[in-house]
């Protein structure tokens, strides 16, 4: 089986084991990232950070078009926005 794996996967509390080849997307690993940069406590900055390095460790991103770039950018402009 081949997948791949949400953002909500990536910071499940519970891992599960998902047997197949698995990869991760570009968009997943800026939200990673994000979610690393606005934590408000550090222990929770902290735990982001071990997992988000474990992600990066073990997966090549997929990358994305300019399209998706763009568009991925304008929702969470407006999200800010909001």
């Amino acid at each position: 089986m081949r997948a791949v794996l949400d953002t909500s996967v990536l910071i499940a509390p519970d891992i599960v084991p998902i047997p197949g080849q698995l990869a991760i997307s570009a968009i997943s690993l800026a939200e990673l990232h994000f979610g690393v940069l606005v934590a408000t406590e550090s222990r929770v900055r902290s735990e982001r950070l071990r997992r988000l390095l474990i992600v990066e460790k073990t997966f090549d991103a997929l990358p994305v078009d300019d399209g998706v770039a763009a568009a991925y950018g304008e929702l969470a402009a407006a999200v800010v926005r909001s």
